[in-house]
């Protein structure tokens, strides 16, 4: 009962600072390689710029912005959050207490979540060689501190030896 009860509070708290990680890793890779944080910039300023100089003076504009907010909202949750929480249930399913599980299924996660939920997202550009490396490594990042946190326990918790002893005595 008491394992019960430190899962349900500590599962929830390593899923927000795993994200909260993840965010960091990915805000400090924009701060120190000019590459990813200038692309990151462009990127959203190019749309920004579409968006408003395109839209602005169409009656559907405000049905657009909310699309892209909520299109941004998804690629966030896909990168910081999703691939954690999937890696958090299957080891809470399968109590896999490995943080080498933990972290190799969050980056890989991370990593390949985005290209699929976007497919046309820089394909066929060399920009998406680093972006992906950088997400495997923001993925490993947030599962390790999953880990930490609570992935060390994962699953049901462990029989005591009492426990075990009469399990056995009885067969």
């Amino acid at each position: 009962m008491l394992h019960v009860l430190g899962r349900t509070f500590l599962i929830p708290l390593g899923l927000i600072l795993s994200a909260v990680a993840a965010a960091t890793v990915l805000i400090m890779a924009s701060v120190v390689q000019p590459t990813i944080g200038g692309a990151i910039t462009e990127g959203a300023m190019t749309t920004l710029r579409a968006v408003f100089d395109n839209h602005m003076s169409d009656a559907d504009a405000p049905e657009r912005i909310a699309r892209l907010a909520i299109g941004f909202s998804k690629l966030t949750f896909a990168l910081l959050f999703l691939p954690v929480a999937l890696m958090a249930a299957t080891s809470e399913i399968f109590s896999l207490r490995s943080w080498f599980v933990q972290a190799l299924g969050a980056a890989l996660l991370t990593a390949l979540l985005p290209w699929a939920m976007l497919p046309s997202l820089l394909q066929g550009t060399a920009f998406a060689s680093p972006i992906t490396g950088l997400l495997a490594a923001t993925g490993a990042f947030a599962g390790s501190i999953y880990w930490m946190v609570a992935g060390h326990g994962a699953g049901r918790s462990p029989r005591s030896i009492e426990d075990r002893a009469t399990f056995t005595a009885r067969r």
